[in-house]
C-alpha cells in the first residue's frame, strides 16, 4: 500500500508537469488536441495504477468513478469534435460536464464508495476540464491570456507543493 502512495505522488507530479508542458505547446500551436492525447494516456495510467483499489467496488470502480470517467470521456469527445458545435451547444455540453461533477460526489456518498483514489481522480478530471476549457476560450474566443492562468493554477499548485515537500500535509475534510 505504501508503494502505491508513492506511485500516486509521482503520477501527480508527472501529470502536473506534463499538463503544463503540453499547455505551453498548445499555446504555440493553437491546437488543443495534444492536451487531449497526453491527458488520455495520463489518466489511463492513473486507472491502471489504481486497478487493485477499484476492484473493491461493485460495479468495478464504483458508480462515482464511472460517472467521473464518463465526464472525462464526454469532455474528450466534445473537444475532439469542437468545430461541429455551436456556442449554445458547447455551453450545454460543458454544463452537462459540470452537472456530472456534482452527481459523482453524490453517488460516492450515496453508495458509500468514497475513496482517496476516487477523490484524486475527480479532482484531476476537474482540473483537466478547467485547463481544456480555458485553452478553448483563449484560442477560439479571444479571451485575454489571464484565462490560461486559471487553467494551469492547479498544476502549478501541485508542483509548488512538491518543491516545498508539503504534498503529505493533511487538511481537514470538507463536510460538504
Amino acid at each position: 500500500m505504501k508503494s502505491l502512495d508513492i506511485d500516486i505522488q509521482i503520477w501527480i507530479i508527472l501529470h502536473a508537469f506534463l499538463m503544463l508542458l503540453i499547455a505551453s505547446m498548445c499555446l504555440t500551436t493553437s491546437n488543443v488536441s495534444y492536451l487531449l492525447i497526453v491527458g488520455i494516456f495520463s489518466f489511463l495510467l492513473l486507472v491502471l495504477m489504481g486497478k487493485d483499489l477499484l476492484s473493491d467496488f461493485q460495479p468495478f470502480g464504483g458508480f462515482a468513478n464511472w460517472i467521473t470517467f464518463s465526464r472525462l470521456t464526454l469532455l474528450v469527445v466534445i473537444v475532439a469534435t469542437l468545430e461541429r458545435w455551436s456556442n449554445i451547444q458547447l455551453f450545454g455540453l460543458f454544463s452537462i460536464c459540470l452537472l456530472l461533477d456534482g452527481v459523482d460526489g453524490w453517488a460516492a456518498r450515496k453508495f458509500q464508495q468514497e475513496s482517496e483514489w476516487g477523490a484524486l481522480f475527480d479532482k484531476e478530471v476537474d482540473s483537466f476540464f478547467v485547463l481544456v476549457v480555458s485553452m478553448i476560450l483563449y484560442q477560439s474566443y479571444q479571451i485575454p491570456f489571464w484565462i490560461i492562468l486559471i487553467g494551469i493554477l492547479h498544476y502549478l499548485y501541485e508542483l509548488v507543493l512538491c518543491a516545498l515537500k508539503w504534498q503529505h500535509i493533511k487538511t481537514k475534510k470538507n463536510p460538504i
